[in-house]
């Protein structure tokens, strides 16, 4: 080949590759680039968010000698949302759609997001609280069906925070805080953080890809959990915005006495766009804002075809929901410290309420018979709704642990009635506090003109 030739044709080929390298990212390896997705306030994406989970559910068993008990789980869920921005931590989402499909074995059953509860407030809480995302209605209070709804890997307000970073070269891996890890999958704790971030191309429109791969150990609900992700997002650099994110997550759940265990994989796929700016001094927006100071920590709503309802914090958990019994157990970062169970009573008559004494003799003869348990104390009181309590304690030892269980027997006016039982081993008493307390305030008996799936207007 002539030399002119060959020569001519390698400044071609060396044109070319950098032309083609040119479509492909407009920033040099070592160029710094700064991704920012905190929007500012009053700005409002439209989103959409599609998951799928498919895989084993594994209920806890407590004997070690059975076999645990697996069922087939495949759920489609979607969400359909704007998210105005009202300042760095807190986010107001109005919900269009927010549904699951869910396959228990076969067996098909829904959830979804109440009319009363499709405006909904993410705030990202400081370091300390149970869970780094918090999700408050701006009608009500949610149903713990609700909340699992909602709270689901990757949510778009904690892949915003994920990402950002000051300034990285492109190429280069980071590796996201704990808190931002722990908010990502909506985990209690994270015991080992093994993520990292990689922007590997930036193109032409200033369009960043970035990856995000890797594996956690953490802890919810009071189990361990092993995550493995991998993923890719779109981000646009102009705009500041996350355009999309794609996401195959794997997960070993182990089950616990506070939430089933999970087997399986998870898709997530998230798309947004820039919809618009609105003023941040707009009189709902503050009390909007103002509803958001005024609260420490979400509440839960429990209802069925029941005389009564509850309004409860999170850390209680519904392990079984019938018609007019709940079983809730109650956690601290992932500690179970107590089991209440709370039933409807039938109705007495109005002018032949339940006594102490009465009480008592009822739990003597039919509750402690010869256990070996004591009651060591009883007294009335009054619950901040004007609802009558009866409560008598009564300790013993159960496979050789000290315990105690707390008798309440609520009622009002009308002979409408409700017994609470809390089951509680004596050294968690300290740390449990006064949550029976806060528990017993919540509950109030459903008009007979007003249905049970309609939320109260106000909560405590």
């Amino acid at each position: 080949m002539n030399q002119n030739l060959k020569t001519t044709l390698q400044i071609c080929l060396a044109l070319m590759m950098f032309v083609a390298f040119g479509t492909i990212t407009n920033s040099a390896s070592g160029d710094k680039i700064k991704i920012s997705l905190q929007p500012e306030a009053g700005s409002i994406l439209k989103c959409r968010a599609q998951l799928e989970f498919d895989g084993d559910v594994v209920v806890f068993n407590a004997d070690p000698k059975a076999e645990e008990t697996s069922m087939t789980l495949s759920v489609k869920s979607e969400q359909l949302f704007d998210q105005f921005q009202i300042d760095p931590s807190n986010t107001l989402r109005k919900y269009s759609d927010a549904t699951a499909t869910i396959l228990l074995n076969g067996k098909e059953s829904n959830s979804v997001l109440l009319e009363s509860n499709r405006q909904i407030v993410v705030r990202r809480t400081k370091a300390g609280f149970h869970r780094p995302l918090q999700y408050f209605s701006n009608g009500g209070a949610l149903k713990q069906a609700e909340q699992e709804l909602l709270s689901v890997p990757c949510d778009l307000f904690a892949l915003m925070a994920l990402i950002n970073h000051e300034s990285i070269e492109i190429g280069k891996k980071w590796s996201p805080e704990n808190r931002l890890t722990q908010a990502l999958f909506s985990l209690d704790n994270v015991i080992e953080n093994r993520l990292s971030i990689q922007i590997k191309e930036v193109d032409k429109n200033r369009i960043a890809k970035v990856y995000l791969t890797g594996d956690v150990r953490g802890e919810v609900d009071g189990s361990s959990t092993s995550i493995r992700i991998s993923a890719v997002a779109l981000v646009d650099l102009n705009k500041s915005v996350l355009r999309a994110f794609r996401a195959t997550l794997t997960e070993n759940r182990q089950a616990s006495q506070l939430a089933p265990g999970f087997d399986g994989n998870i898709k997530v796929d998230i798309s947004c766009t820039l919809k618009g700016t609105r003023d941040v001094n707009d009189e709902t927006i503050k009390q909007v804002a103002a509803k958001i100071n005024e609260k420490h920590t979400s509440r839960l709503l429990w209802n069925s075809d029941s005389q009564f309802e509850m309004i409860y914090d999170p850390q209680w958990k519904v392990i079984l929901s019938d018609s007019d019994v709940v079983v809730m157990r109650y956690a601290e970062k992932g500690n179970l410290l107590a089991q209440c169970n709370v039933l409807s009573l039938p109705r007495r008559p109005e002018d032949k309420p339940l006594e102490l004494k009465e009480f008592e003799a009822q739990l003597s003869k039919n509750v402690i018979g010869d256990s070996g348990a004591k009651i060591t104390s009883s007294t009335t009181m009054t619950t901040s709704t004007g609802m009558k309590v009866l409560q008598v304690v009564v300790s013993g030892v159960e496979e050789e642990i000290p315990m105690s269980w707390i008798y309440y027997h609520l009622s009002q006016s009308d002979g409408s009635c409700v017994a609470v039982v809390l089951t509680i081993e004596d050294e968690a008493l300290e740390s449990f506090g006064n949550a029976d307390v806060k528990l017993l305030d919540s509950i109030r008996f459903v008009p007979k003109d007003r249905k049970a799936s309609t939320p109260p207007k106000t909560v405590r």
